[in-house]
């Protein structure tokens, strides 16, 4: 069974291996991403992203000094309309 996992990304400037900024994404469709092992997680300023604030992606940072910042993103109460 293959288990998606984000590893030994190269982490320059960012200092993260999963960045979203500003897209028109409205799902990351992620469902089978367990883990990110080295660098860390960035997903803010997507104004059609829905839900992203509800995952624990502190759980999937490995790495216990990797930076998860998921914020500003569309407002969960206007998801589904």
């Amino acid at each position: 069974m293959f288990t998606p996992v984000v590893k030994d990304a190269f982490c320059f400037r960012i200092q993260s291996a999963v960045h979203i900024i500003s897209t028109s994404l409205e799902s990351l469709n992620l469902q089978s991403l367990t883990e990110v092992t080295n660098g860390g997680i960035i997903i803010i300023q997507n104004s059609q992203l829905c839900f992203a604030e509800t995952i624990n992606w502190r759980s999937m940072a490995k790495s216990k000094d990797a930076r998860v910042l998921v914020t500003r993103n569309k407002n969960a109460t206007e998801c589904g309309k």
